[in-house]
């Protein structure tokens, strides 16, 4: 017993004991839960009294559970689904201040398990909170109106939200950008907490109303419980993933384990969608299904153009020696020719397995793959200008690691300008056209015009032909550096970034 205890203290991960520790040994985590039993017992308190309920009212009156657990869950879940992640956000943020990221670099520790303590020290914290709101939140029950499956299964709707919530939180706060970046970032990022509080709230008080304890051992429940259940978790485990390659040290190939998880989860989707459509029917999954996969991919083009352009000697070592060793392993590398080439490929994979589901369903799909498809090659157009911009023109001012500014910059100046050059200098011809027609014909969301879907997504693909030839001398330049390097430099590289890390 003694060695088995010896084993589970190991393997606890440091982070969690570390945070856990510093929560405990002072007196905000205290007080935050005093308060928040206050907060809680006014609040059932007030009610009670202001309704004049009485034991008798609690045998055979009116129902007032319903209304008294949407009251305390919207502040349990204000607790859970924003602070608790705004607090998170807080401490990565002070602790990456100063030399605080060379303390992650330097670490022995893995950024997965630094990612995973965070994450796991923030839910103890969401879950003290629930257990102190527990017993308030189960004496609904008493009142009438509401069932307890029906409290457990709203209250895990803001459990799932809130882990959601500390893993966006913790994506954000990883971010190595500017300030007033940091400060835009952190204004978006609450927003979102604000809505996710919102969404989540809703959803506990809509189930409150609707019941679901009756339902429970159907399949009406469990589908779309189990459907968003696999939604949430791909979603999860990207962004932490995403999360683990921000904070690992440039010098190691970092991009690597967000592919092979992209790669996974496209594989495991495409075939719970085909099961889904083929088996059960359900046509709708697969539209679903690529406008998602799309629109990540699509998205996926901007991070890819701000990664390094050269590997360091250290990921030169990982790189096979054979041909075709290297062909494969060039698109599970850092780089941001590496990061354009694994997008574009999955991107056309999705579109060959769409036209085959949509060939096999009879059509289901219509115009919405050629839809995502034109807006995948507007965003690879921009990316690829944006880059060249960055690499020839803007490079003193502008980083690498921040050309999706430049790529945004220049889409919004690509959709607004042409709108606005109509408006001051056609107006007339504006006014006849309420879809503006030609007018948005750089916008990337022009293939979704009725008027402008065709044409638009051969202006698309034309534009997005011209910039890779226009990038084609940049992208073969890192096809050729992508070897192999010796191994006296790749052990001299390890060895120097181990002395760093000692220094």
């Amino acid at each position: 017993m003694n060695r088995l205890i010896a084993r589970l203290d190991d393997a606890l991960n440091p982070i969690v004991v570390k945070e856990l520790r510093q929560a405990v040994r002072g007196r905000f985590l205290a007080g935050i839960l005093i308060f928040f039993l206050a907060v809680q017992l006014a609040t059932l308190g007030i009610y009670l009294l202001s309704k004049g309920i009485s034991s008798i009212d609690l045998v055979g009156g009116e129902s007032y559970g319903e209304e008294v657990f949407g009251i305390l869950a919207g502040i349990l879940f204000f607790a859970t689904v924003f602070c608790v992640p705004v607090y998170a956000a807080v401490r990565i943020y002070s602790e990456r201040r100063g030399d605080g990221m060379a303390l992650f670099h330097i670490s022995t520790i893995s950024p997965r398990r630094i990612v995973a303590g965070k994450l796991a020290s923030n839910l103890v914290l969401s879950l003290l909170l629930f257990s102190a709101c527990l017993p308030y939140l189960s004496f609904t029950y008493f009142l009438r109106g509401i069932d307890l499956p029906t409290v457990f299964v709203a209250l895990s709707v803001g459990l799932m939200a809130s882990v959601a919530g500390v893993q966006t939180a913790v994506f954000m706060a990883s971010l190595q950008v500017t300030r007033m970046l940091r400060i835009l970032i952190g204004l978006g990022g609450l927003s979102l907490l604000f809505v996710l509080w919102i969404a989540a709230f809703s959803t506990a008080v809509e189930l409150s109303q609707a019941g679901v304890g009756s339902r429970l051992g159907s399949w009406s429940f469990w589908g779309p419980a189990m459907t968003v259940l696999f939604v949430g978790a791909l979603l999860f485990g990207l962004v932490f993933s995403l999360s683990v390659a921000i904070i690992t040290h440039g010098a190691a190939n970092r991009a690597r384990p967000v592919r092979l998880y992209a790669l996974a989860a496209w594989l495991v989707t495409t075939a719970v969608t085909g099961y889904i459509c083929f088996v059960h029917a359900e046509r709708d999954v697969v539209q679903a299904w690529v406008s998602v996969i799309l629109l990540l991919l699509a998205a996926s083009y901007l991070p890819a153009v701000s990664a390094r352009d050269r590997m360091s000697v250290r990921v030169a070592g990982e790189v096979p020696r054979s041909s075709v060793g290297r062909l494969a392993a060039f698109f599970l590398f850092s780089g941001s020719a590496n990061g354009v080439a694994f997008t574009t490929l999955m991107i056309g994979l999705t579109v060959g397995v769409a036209a085959i589901f949509d060939h096999q369903l009879g059509n289901v799909l219509g115009e919405l793959p050629s839809q995502h498809l034109g807006l995948c090659a507007y965003l690879l157009a921009y990316s690829l200008i944006g880059m060249l911009l960055q690499r020839h023109v803007l490079h003193r001012w502008i980083r690498p690691g921040h050309t999706w500014v430049v790529v945004l910059v220049l889409v919004a100046i690509a959709s607004l300008t042409p709108p606005i050059l109509g408006f001051l200098f056609a107006p007339d011809a504006l006014s006849r056209s309420l879809n503006f027609d030609m007018w948005l014909i750089l916008n990337p969301f022009a293939p979704f015009q009725s008027r402008l879907g065709e044409l638009a997504l051969r202006f698309a693909l034309g534009l997005a032909a011209t910039s890779m030839v226009l990038a084609g001398r940049w992208f073969l330049a890192q096809v050729r550096a992508f070897a192999a390097a010796p191994a006296e430099r790749a052990a001299s590289g390890t060895q120097a970034l181990i002395s760093d890390s000692e220094a």
